[in-house]
């Protein structure tokens, strides 16, 4: 099952009764929910008056709803605050629980240092039970050192190699403490038969509670019974892959290739798509552990703020010389563009995406001595706000095209770059104290009119609310990455009216192509 039957499964199932993950009537009758209820609203009240929030009365109501399961998928839009949701269920659990004060009893897994910095670790500290009993752990040696009840690291740490006395290696993963609560933010990243997934996956068989956390249920690369295996164990969920396929799915058609639609001559391909028939079933199985919220539900559009998007597509026409440029690149790739076409599994992606890669170039980031109309346009625009005083966000999504964005905003107003590692700028690599600065200053001082962000490591777990307008110079082939970065912006917290969404493209070149994919 691939994204687009997960989102006709939600979709279709949004209003109904039994896709909450307990009956509303049930929860008043339940003593542990009524109990975590008033703790819940007790921390709540508290940050509330101590700190600048916005009062959203469903954040202690969801935590108390979390605290009464061991096990929770928590598939919340993005923008309604799942890690105050998850600080404040830890309150609900932590407060005079012994059991929950030895060190690691309780850790969470973030999908970056960057997350962690500039998301959890500010979440927390503001919750007065929790103040001070952090730990940080960036290094393989932090797992010893460590003495604090709630752990927190990135996704990757698990999977780092560690020796001992006598010279053998193991994995961190095996020398982490078991832990009664263990979190894992953005979990859609746990990709299937991964060294990543299995290590986590190692660690959430030994946990007593496991509370995933996403607000995009699945991307793409992790299909909803992979994501409930992760939780389940493989045990509580009675369907493997291929009983599921055989069970609920039917087949349908769809084109087989990045390159689809290029020429009249590309075939399509079968894939399962849930059958509409089978929802109600299916829906009464992934009931016991899926909650999802969005912004329309009635108890979260009144005390939730979302500008209204404003979207322009600008298709540009380009100059004589590019068009020219483009041509004889395409002419002297074919054979490779070709082979392309025939790479439309997920294990061929790579392939398929590096033979068309000098493509890419061609159309968003032409030689130096060629006018490129689209950096020329993408100047207008910026201009444009920043003579009202607002601040423009502009994702990419190669490193090459970010760097001439960047070179070339430069000249003209002041601009900052969050990337991980460009080998021809200066400096090469960004830490994360540097990309956390970045961010700091884009939202929280003067000194940036616009920020150049990378579309992989700012479409997720990080806020840009202080921007009205978001730009988007060449695009990723997945449509999900597009609309996260996208919400980076146009989320709660940002108190614009309008949010300006401008994409821009080429005429008759492939990033025009590839928004009519993600269209």
């Amino acid at each position: 099952m691939n994204n687009e039957q997960v989102d006709l499964v939600l979709n279709t199932l949004e209003d109904l009764k039994e896709f909450e993950l307990v009956d509303s009537q049930d929860l008043t009758q339940d003593s542990h929910y009524n109990k975590y209820l008033n703790k819940a609203y007790k921390h709540y009240k508290e940050l509330y008056l101590n700190e600048d929030i916005q009062w959203r009365p469903y954040q202690p109501e969801y935590a108390a709803l979390y605290a009464t399961r061991r096990k929770n998928i928590c598939a919340l839009t993005m923008g309604l605050g799942k890690t105050t949701i998850a600080g404040l269920m830890l309150c609900c659990l932590y407060e005079d629980n012994i059991k929950l004060m030895r060190p690691g009893a309780i850790q969470i897994i973030a999908p970056s240092e960057l997350s962690i910095k500039t998301r959890w670790l500010e979440d927390l500290e503001k919750l007065k039970v929790i103040q001070g009993n952090i730990s940080f752990l960036k290094k393989k040696e932090d797992v010893f050192k460590a003495d604090k009840p709630i752990w927190i690291y990135n996704q990757d740490f698990p999977k780092r190699e560690l020796s001992d006395r006598k010279g053998n290696n193991k994995f961190l993963s095996k020398s982490l403490n078991k832990a009664n609560v263990l979190i894992i933010d953005e979990a859609h990243h746990l990709k299937p038969k991964t060294q990543r997934s299995r290590h986590i996956n190692y660690l959430a068989r030994r946990s007593k509670r496991v509370f995933l956390m996403s607000g995009t249920i699945s991307d793409g690369r992790l299909d909803l019974i992979n994501f409930l295996n992760e939780l389940t164990y493989g045990r509580l969920w009675p369907y493997n892959e291929k009983d599921f396929k055989r069970d609920f799915t039917a087949k349908r058609k769809i084109k087989s290739s990045y390159l689809y639609g290029m020429n009249t001559n590309d075939s399509k391909k079968s894939i399962h798509q849930l059958s509409p028939d089978m929802i109600s079933k299916y829906s009464k199985l992934i009931q016991r552990y899926v909650h999802r919220a969005s912004y329309s539900d009635s108890n979260i559009y009144p005390y939730v703020h979302i500008p209204k998007r404003e979207t322009v597509v600008d298709i540009v026409t380009p100059s004589k010389e590019h068009q020219e440029h483009y041509e004889e690149t395409l002419k002297d790739k074919q054979a490779d563009l070709e082979q392309a076409k025939l790479y439309d599994s997920n294990k061929m992606k790579a392939k398929a995406l590096q033979l068309l890669h000098p493509v890419l170039l061609a159309s968003n980031c032409p030689p130096v001595h060629i006018e490129n109309h689209k950096i020329k346009k993408l100047k207008e625009y910026v201009e444009e706000y920043q003579k009202l005083g607002k601040k423009t966000a502009v994702f990419c999504d190669g490193v090459e095209s970010a760097r001439v964005v960047t070179l070339s905003l430069l000249e003209q107003f002041k601009t900052e770059r969050l990337y991980a590692h460009d080998p021809n700028y200066e400096p090469t690599s960004q830490t994360q104290a540097m990309r956390s600065k970045v961010v700091n200053k884009f939202l929280f001082t003067d000194e940036v009119e616009v920020g150049v962000f990378s579309i992989n490591l700012a479409s997720e777990s990080i806020d840009l609310t202080t921007a009205d307008q978001v730009i988007f110079y060449d695009y990723p082939w997945a449509s999900l990455k597009l609309q996260q970065a996208l919400f980076r912006v146009l989320r709660p917290g940002n108190k614009s009216s309008k949010v300006r969404a401008v994409y821009l493209g080429n005429k008759g070149f492939i990033d025009e192509h590839q928004q009519t994919l993600l269209a």
